[in-house]
């Protein structure tokens, strides 16, 4: 299956869930469709298998899928009525100021960067929860629950309060983290021998919880290697 391990963490009948991978795509790519994408990936070993949300192609996690049209169509619904818990793990550059908040900015595409999403009063309605699970000297580890599903919503409102997620191409500062960041008094040469931990945006998507057909669901997918090891170094390092 090339270099993308796609590992199915939940199927039954109706639903089946993948941890998906850094790197790759969750649908075809619209212009590039020989592009590795999840849905490809578990269209060949399922006659009918139906996307439900979408993850950007950097962010690592839970991606589920319905395997009939009538699930399909129930299971978007309570997405759309936001009554399906999303949770992720980031790892933002500094911190909220509160330990926990909601912030709520409406969202729009940016007219000057085309593929960029910005806060704009006549956007749409954006609300994002946050806890904040971990503070250090420069970076700060966030639990966050969005309550809508606006692209790029989550990077969009970390960005805006001044804490972006690390290693975010699109709003953030840096686009790699190595341990020459976050040991900031490491001496040259362990710069030039250091190699990176993070390069692409520091997003998971955790955990997925909700009712259907009476059934409690509660998926979960562990925090992926890359996160782990940048969080490691910076409780190590950033105090």
């Amino acid at each position: 299956m090339n270099k993308h391990q796609v590992s199915v963490i939940f199927e039954n009948d109706y639903l089946l869930a993948i941890n998906k991978p850094s790197g790759l795509l969750s649908i075809p790519d619209r212009y590039d469709k020989t592009l590795p994408c999840a849905y490809h990936f578990l269209k060949e070993k399922h006659e009918q298998i139906f996307i439900l949300h979408r993850l950007d192609k950097d962010t690592s996690g839970i991606l589920l899928f319905a395997k009939d049209p009538e699930t399909h169509q129930t299971v978007n619904g309570m997405f759309e009525h936001q009554e399906i818990e999303k949770t992720y793990q980031c790892i933002t550059e500094a911190y909220p100021v509160d330990n926990e908040g909601m912030i709520d900015m409406p969202i729009a595409h940016d007219p000057s960067h085309p593929g960029r999403m910005t806060v704009h009063p006549k956007g749409k309605t954006c609300i994002t929860k946050f806890l904040v699970l971990q503070r250090f000297k420069h970076f700060g580890h966030i639990q966050v629950s969005p309550k809508t599903g606006r692209t790029h919503q989550i990077r969009v409102h970390f960005a805006f309060i001044g804490s972006p997620l690390v290693c975010d191409p699109l709003y953030g500062i840096r686009k790699t983290l190595g341990i020459q960041d976050i040991k900031r008094k490491a001496k040259r040469i362990d710069i030039e021998e250091a190699s990176y931990l993070l390069q692409r945006t520091a997003l998971h998507a955790s955990q997925l919880s909700f009712v259907l057909n009476g059934e409690n669901y509660l998926l979960q997918a562990p925090m992926p290697k890359d996160m782990n090891a940048a969080l490691k170094q910076i409780e190590k390092w950033d105090k």
